[in-house]
């Protein structure tokens, strides 16, 4: 994955939540990378999510049953209660096979925009 190859990089001389910038093939990717660092699950679909810079929010992934793919797996609520954050990567993570990018998660959780290299 290419968050992950990016992360793997910047983390080597940064500290959390610095700025990144990165060449990827042709594309520099500048981001400021967020890890989530706690999750606790609140009810139904929602997971309260604490990230490096102290933020912190509610995430409804019920949106997320609608996507399919992948995501058909959280109809299972059992399956979808048993995620867990990946220290190392600082992501949510369902079983080390599903996870969703922390940027994405950030900007629901706290209502701030996505990075700008997410949306163009």
């Amino acid at each position: 994955m290419l968050r992950r190859a990016l992360a793997d990089r910047c983390r080597n001389g940064l500290a959390r939540g610095q700025l990144c910038a990165d060449r990827v093939g042709k594309l520099t990717v500048l981001s400021m990378l967020r890890d989530v660092v706690t999750a606790e699950y609140k009810d139904d679909y929602k997971i309260e999510l604490t990230f490096d810079d102290g933020a912190r929010g509610v995430v409804d992934f019920a949106p997320y049953l609608q996507r399919g793919g992948v995501f058909q797996r959280f109809r299972d609520i059992a399956f979808f209660r048993e995620f867990r954050v990946d220290e190392e990567l600082g992501v949510l993570t369902w079983l080390d096979e599903i996870d969703i990018a922390p940027e994405t998660l950030y900007a629901q959780a706290t209502g701030s925009p996505l990075p700008k290299w997410m949306t163009t």
